[in-house]
């Protein structure tokens, strides 16, 4: 039996193509040129169990008080054999706290291109805090 229905249409193709030119442009350097970053945080709501177990037909209650708690914020930069730093704070982290753990925590580590150094090619996601021109600028 056949029907009619309307297609739904994806973009596979698309992403099939970036990710195999992607793969292309990054297999020319070692996995020791590779210096990640990433940003995380926290309050103590993160802390609150959402899933648990009860007996078939009862409900299952958890009775907390609900702290929101100071936030802290965490960016590091790890390369494939270690973590090369770490920049802790109190509350949410902006572009230019971004900016001063690049000067002050990642440059350090970063070297010019010579062919065979290690901790020249920087990862990151696309956090908007990682939208700094001067730091693009100074990668690139």
């Amino acid at each position: 039996m056949v029907s009619h229905d309307k297609m739904i249409q994806s973009n596979v193709l698309r992403s099939e193509l970036l990710r195999m030119e992607y793969v292309c442009n990054i297999s020319v350097y070692s996995p020791e040129m590779f210096v990640f970053v990433d940003e995380t945080g926290t309050d103590r709501r993160d802390t609150t169990k959402k899933y648990g177990y009860s007996l078939r037909g009862k409900s299952l209650k958890n009775s907390t008080l609900h702290v929101r708690g100071e936030r802290i914020s965490a960016i590091a930069c790890m390369s494939m054999n270690e973590q090369l730093d770490i920049k802790l704070e109190c509350g949410t982290t902006d572009g230019d706290e971004y900016y001063e753990f690049f000067q002050t925590h990642l440059q350090p580590h970063l070297l010019p291109f010579n062919g065979h150094n290690h901790h020249l090619v920087v990862v990151m996601d696309n956090c908007s805090i990682y939208h700094v021109s001067e730091v693009n600028t100074i990668i690139n």
